[in-house]
């Protein structure tokens, strides 16, 4: 159903120019939701799957979980959709078993995404698998094609954990050059 377009990406528009401008995303999202179809699967994924990112972006967790939950449940193989909600578990300490679970298939499904990597890398952090964690997170900087803030910071943490404090310096003289 292509009525579903031009709102999608309406949200997304005011989505990523203004992270203030998330209750206008949202509701044209919604509309562009309201316009898919069970032909559309894929596409009603990718749009539940943003306004879970929104409602997680503003803290709340339960409209967060709830449409990643609608997204999988419309695309369950799709790794973008299963690792977002795999950190979203992560980030919110939710379940982390299940973010681990989800984020083992996300990456089962692509295996050369550094995001994917750092969720995982994240998710054995927070489970106190430090090394695990270190290797996974390296193997995301390995894979990046340009600087992701976020990363480093995780990596960093993980050599502070391990109290690897040289490699720690190391990493932000990397990202302070």
């Amino acid at each position: 159903n292509i009525s579903c377009i031009y709102p999608f990406y309406l949200g997304l528009h005011y989505y990523t120019t203004d992270k203030k401008q998330s209750e206008k995303a949202l509701k044209y999202l919604k509309l562009a939701a309201r316009y898919t179809d069970n032909n559309f699967n894929k596409y009603g994924s990718q749009i539940y799957n943003l306004m879970a990112e929104i409602y997680d972006n503003n803290n709340d967790i339960q409209n967060s979980t709830n449409y990643y939950i609608k997204a999988l449940n419309l695309d369950s193989m799709n790794p973008q959709v299963i690792n977002n909600y795999a950190y979203h578990l992560c980030k919110n300490n939710i379940d982390l078993e299940k973010a681990l679970f989800y984020s083992k298939l996300a990456i089962n499904i692509e295996n050369n995404s550094p995001f994917l990597f750092d969720t995982y890398g994240w998710i054995q952090y927070k489970l106190g698998n430090y090394d695990e964690a270190l290797k996974a997170v390296s193997k995301a900087i390995d894979l990046l094609s340009e600087y992701d803030p976020e990363i480093f910071e995780h990596i960093y943490y993980i050599y502070i954990k391990k109290k690897d404090f040289n490699n720690a310096e190391k990493i932000i003289e990397r990202v302070l050059n």
